[in-house]
């Protein structure tokens, strides 16, 4: 019976890792049709307001955010991080975005060696496995009385709070978000840069 479970065990391993290679396939394979000059945009860095970055696509780009709508999805691997690290830990996100509010559901499990979360951020912008340069948003660090540390979060975030908060232009980060510039990463003591990251990818919706 033991032998049984292992060869169970194996194969459902196997079909997982098959089916998280085909969506990671798809996402940047979506991502590159929807937006063919996402890498050729520049990332521009304004001296205004601080020196964050400037919205993509320039100012006749803005759209109202109560009009824009989409459910998004990602999955978590550390192959996806610039440096990956010796893991095996797995995890998934649907992410749905409507009247400015953009709401995110996560599950991971497997971590290396049994370690835990010490930060978990939504960063960009970026392309899948590419560097990013802003912490977004935060699901927790170590300094938060409220935030969502271990395998399972649900929260929702009003986007233009976020854009006024970090001082960009109204519409930023939805801009990020529908171009497929935003990333969840799980950073752990042992993989501090970070152990799991997934892309946040337009599944359905505006774009």
């Amino acid at each position: 019976k033991r032998i049984s479970r292992i060869k169970i065990d194996i194969i459902m391993n196997f079909v997982s890792t098959i089916l998280v290679s085909l969506f990671f396939i798809y996402a940047v394979n979506a991502v590159k049709e929807r937006n063919p000059g996402v890498r050729r945009r520049q990332l521009k860095k304004g001296k205004k307001d601080h020196g964050q970055f400037q919205r993509l696509g320039g100012g006749n780009n803005l759209r109202n955010s109560q009009e824009r709508t989409g459910t998004f999805m990602m999955v978590l691997s550390p192959s996806q991080e610039t440096t990956p690290c010796d893991s095996n830990a797995m995890g998934n996100g649907v992410f749905s975005y409507k009247n400015g509010m953009l709401c995110a559901h996560i599950t991971y499990n497997g971590l290396k060696n049994g370690d835990v979360e010490n930060r978990s951020h939504i960063h960009g912008p970026s392309e899948i496995g590419e560097t990013y340069t802003e912490t977004i948003l935060a699901f927790y660090d170590q300094t938060m009385t409220d935030g969502l540390p271990g395998g399972n979060k649900s929260r929702c975030y009003d986007l233009s709070e976020v854009d006024d908060a970090k001082g960009y232009d109204e519409g930023t980060v939805e801009d990020w978000l529908f171009d497929g510039l935003l990333n969840v990463n799980i950073h752990t003591k042992l993989c501090d840069k970070g152990e799991l990251r997934g892309q946040i990818i337009l599944i359905t919706g505006d774009d």
